[in-house]
């Protein structure tokens, strides 16, 4: 082609990110972080106040007409809620109509697509990315301020938030080790340096994917290693092999190099040894890890498989905290067992194909897709974690790419052409 073909060629159409959609999920990413600690108190319950924020900001974007109606997941949510409300009003031996709410209430945002293009999506991306930046920062400083200044209040906002409006049930204070003066930064301003740690972690798979690797992940990595958490790490372990082959570069390569350097020089004086000293806790009962990943399989062997019909239908909402309170062991409750144990083999099987459908079909990266996939199955209890729920929403659920002839609501002609997915 000549150079006189080429001038007459149409210039690129230049995408611009929607600021209604960046606001509002912005919104909803900054609730679900540095918010993330605040609750609405209901009598004994508490609504977690992002959550409101959330569905606010759904309501905001679906007024403007920014997001559209997917109707395989429409069909496939009727279907899991006619399920679960006849199962509970039926089989079940316990429900707790406020976890059932705040379920269906949860999960009936995934049915919506934002006509988002690629400007859009890389927006929330560096939204999310700037966040755990600040929370990143936050935590280095709270880790190293302890030391001049060992108040407890330095993680857990006692006296500072009135006790009804910090959301319960959480290990805000969290030891190095028993009777360790050392207290794991959990950011300041999320709940748990686990949920710092799991954060960080998919920040870092985010940089490495869409963004040139700089001081912003030095900082990642620096205040995952504050967290002593091995939910994080053992995120990065399953994903960095695939991403350091596929996206490997020399200046990669020498932040990594300097890195290793830094870690190794400080190792003994932060006890870096006690994050490699987890790997033994899956054989020691009374250890998180072994609650958090054994256990629950111990739960559903010794109380649900022994019955045919819980096994096909569950106990019901919210009915493993009881279990777990009966148990002779410890144990946690990740997403797969509360699934499994409270809606049965059938609820399970409905709800993973909404939620597959939800984070794969269209999805503008698999990889982020499968990193959530991992966190939300396996590192907690995060069924109706309220908090990890926007940050799905936000950064893979309503950023499908969406094909017009597919939704329900009509859409304004847009450019087909996309990046692949990483």
């Amino acid at each position: 082609m000549s150079f006189y073909d080429r001038t007459r060629m149409p210039s690129p159409v230049i995408e611009r990110a929607d600021p209604v959609i960046l606001v509002c999920l912005g919104a909803v990413l900054f609730a679900a972080t540095i918010l993330q600690r605040f609750a609405i108190p209901m009598g004994a319950e508490q609504i977690p106040a992002n959550l409101i924020v959330t569905l606010a900001a759904v309501a905001v974007m679906a007024a403007s007409g920014r997001l559209m109606v997917e109707p395989i997941r429409f069909l496939l949510l009727g279907v899991l809620a006619l399920y679960l409300v006849a199962s509970g009003l039926l089989l079940a031996q316990y429900v707790s109509h406020m976890s059932l709410a705040f379920l269906l209430t949860m999960y009936a945002c995934f049915i919506f697509v934002a006509r988002s293009n690629e400007a859009t999506y890389r927006g929330v991306l560096q939204i999310y990315q700037t966040l755990a930046l600040v929370c990143a920062a936050a935590g280095i400083i709270q880790f190293f301020v302890q030391f001049v200044y060992p108040d407890p209040s330095l993680f857990s906002w006692e006296h500072w938030v009135p006790e009804p409006y910090i959301v319960r049930n959480f290990n805000l204070v969290n030891e190095l080790f028993w009777g360790s003066d050392i207290v794991k930064t959990n950011g300041f301003f999320l709940l748990e340096a686990s949920i710092l740690s799991q954060y960080l972690a998919l920040a870092i798979i985010i940089e490495l994917i869409w963004f040139r690797p700089g001081i912003r992940l030095a900082v990642y990595g620096a205040a995952l290693m504050l967290t002593y958490s091995g939910t994080g790490l053992s995120l990065l372990l399953l994903f960095l092999p695939w991403l350091a082959l596929r996206y490997l570069s020399p200046r990669l390569l020498v932040i990594a190099a300097i890195g290793a350097v830094l870690v190794a020089s400080v190792a003994a004086q932060l006890q870096l040894d006690v994050i490699v000293k987890r790997v033994a806790e899956f054989q020691q009962h009374e250890s998180s890890g072994f609650a958090r990943f054994i256990a629950p399989m111990w739960m559903v062997s010794d109380l649900q498989l022994v019955d045919t019909t819980r096994t096909l239908f569950g106990f019901g909402s919210g009915a493993t905290l009881n279990a777990i309170q009966s148990l002779p062991y410890q144990s946690h409750d990740p997403t797969w067992s509360k699934l499994f144990f409270e809606y049965g083999l059938i609820g399970f099987v409905l709800f993973m194909g909404y939620f597959l459908y939800s984070l794969f079909e269209q999805a503008r990266s698999v990889t982020i897709s499968l990193a959530v996939l991992y966190i939300f199955m396996l590192l907690g209890g995060m069924l109706l974690d309220a908090r990890l729920h926007a940050i799905i929403l936000s950064l893979v659920v309503m950023q499908a790419r969406s094909t017009p002839e597919s939704m329900l609501l009509p859409q304004p002609q847009a450019s087909t052409a996309h990046p692949s997915s990483a």
